[in-house]
Parts: structure tokens; C-alpha cells; sequence
């Protein structure tokens, strides 16, 4: 008869580590500047579902943040990226701050490499987002240099235009002037004769 097998059944453990988030402040700026969701909808061609659902970001988390919504937002209204959203670098620096005290307190090797793979994830979170934020900045200066030169051209037309009506009234007022002296001079030939 054969000996019972015995079963070793290893254990796996995961640590879940919360790398942080980004919160989306959009209902304390639509607040302050005392703007509506209807308004910022029309403003960003938007639909409401979506305007509210970033405007009740703090009640549910967005799981998934919309530059082009983003920045559509930061156009009308005027502001900037950081203006909506809570950067990670408080949650870094919170986090380091306890690393550091933890230390000082006496931790164990695998506490410590996971506080340093922590704070190295959000290092590399921090500086993606930094680079979506450049990126956006300059997207941003792209179009707010358009608006100007749109401006500029529509200036420069709206003074051509005047300058073009001014030559149209001068021409106008010499004819007449011409017209008024042939008169004249056409009075005064048929009075001497």
C-alpha cells in the first residue's frame, strides 16, 4: 500500500499599496468663480453627464482623467491644470514624512523597501504627470497664441475696412465737389451769356 502524499500548499501574499490619486477640484473652481455646470457645459461643448461627473469627482473617484476635457475646461475658464487638480506631490511628501519618522521609530528592512518602492512609484507618477502637464501647457500656449492672432487678423480687417470706408466717403466728397464746381462753372457760362 502507498504512503498518503502529503500536500505543501504554498502561500503567496500580495500587499496592495495605494500609490495615491489625483483629485479633481472642479466643483470648488466652478464654485469660486461662481459658474454653473449648464454654463461650463455650453462653454466646453460638453455634456452635462460629464461635466457632473467630474464636478462630484470628491464624492466618487474618477478613475480616469480626460486631458482634452481637461484643458477644454482650463480654456474656458481661464486657469490651470493645477487649479483642478490636488497634486501628488502632497501625498508624497506626507508619505516620505512618515517614512522618515517610522525610521527614526526603528522598522523592519521589507517596511522600509516597501515605503522606497512606494515613494519611487509615486516619484515616476509624479514626473509622468509633469510631462502630461508640460505637454498640456504647451498645447495650451498653442491655442491661446491663436486666439491671438485670430484677434490680431480680426483687428487688422476691422482697420482695413474703416481705412477702405474712409477712402470710399474722401472719393465720395471729391466727386461731389467736382460735380458742385462743373455746376458752378456751368451756371456762371450760361448767366454770361
Amino acid at each position: 500500500m502507498s504512503e498518503p502524499r502529503q500536500i505543501v500548499q504554498q502561500s503567496v501574499y500580495y500587499q496592495v499599496v495605494d500609490y495615491g490619486h489625483i483629485r479633481v477640484k472642479l466643483a470648488e473652481v466652478l464654485n469660486s468663480r461662481g459658474v454653473t455646470r449648464n454654463r461650463l457645459r455650453k462653454l466646453t461643448g460638453s455634456s452635462y453627464e460629464v461635466v457632473t461627473r467630474y464636478y462630484n469627482a470628491d464624492l466618487k473617484r474618477v478613475e480616469m482623467v480626460d486631458l482634452d476635457f481637461m484643458s477644454r475646461i482650463c480654456y474656458a475658464l481661464d486657469c490651470t491644470l493645477e487649479d483642478l487638480l490636488e497634486e501628488l506631490e502632497n501625498y508624497y511628501s506626507e508619505l516620505d514624512a512618515e517614512f522618515t519618522e517610522r525610521k527614526l521609530e526603528g522598522i523592519t528592512i521589507l517596511e522600509a523597501m516597501s515605503y522606497e518602492q512606494h515613494l519611487r512609484a509615486l516619484e515616476r507618477a509624479i514626473q509622468t504627470e509633469q510631462r502630461k502637464l508640460d505637454a498640456l501647457r504647451i498645447q495650451e500656449e498653442k491655442k491661446r497664441t491663436q486666439v491671438v492672432e485670430a484677434r490680431k487678423e480680426t483687428a487688422t480687417i476691422e482697420k482695413l475696412r474703416e481705412h477702405k470706408l474712409e477712402d470710399y466717403r474722401k472719393a465720395e466728397q471729391k466727386a461731389e465737389e467736382v460735380l458742385i464746381d462743373e455746376f458752378v462753372s456751368s451756371a456762371r457760362a450760361h448767366a454770361a451769356s
